[in-house]
């Protein structure tokens, strides 16, 4: 069972939004009786999003499209289309959210060194 902070760390989204998917039941919680607290079996979890990208979203960090198109000095919606065409590996996280995985980031980029450098200008 996780809670909702977990959930929300796990996908890259503000808890907020968790508590949105819970509310309009996009994402099924369990209610601890006698609390305000939710749980969310990781079954639940895993028909959320697919199998695949749970694994991938476990296994490291990701980025935001913004995050990986600032990188890349592209603009948002044609690296959306080229996530959605399969040119680069992304992961879509209920209607809006999509993730990059850090190993695809690395896989474009193709040098560690160029990696860091652009890592540390999207923190800026």
């Amino acid at each position: 069972m996780l809670r909702l902070g977990d959930v929300a760390r796990m996908l890259g989204v503000n808890f907020l939004t968790v508590k949105g998917w819970v509310r309009n039941q996009k994402l099924r919680a369990i209610n601890i009786p006698g609390t305000r607290f939710w749980r969310i079996p990781e079954s639940e979890l895993a028909k959320f999003v697919s199998p695949a990208t749970l694994k991938a979203l476990k296994g490291g960090r990701t980025f935001r499209l913004s995050e990986v198109a600032r990188m890349l000095n592209l603009s948002v919606p044609t690296l959306r289309r080229w996530v959605t065409e399969g040119k680069v590996a992304g992961y879509r996280i209920g209607q809006k959210v999509w993730r990059i995985p850090e190993s695809e980031v690395r896989r474009i980029l193709g040098d560690d060194a160029l990696y860091q450098r652009l890592l540390q200008r999207i923190r800026k």
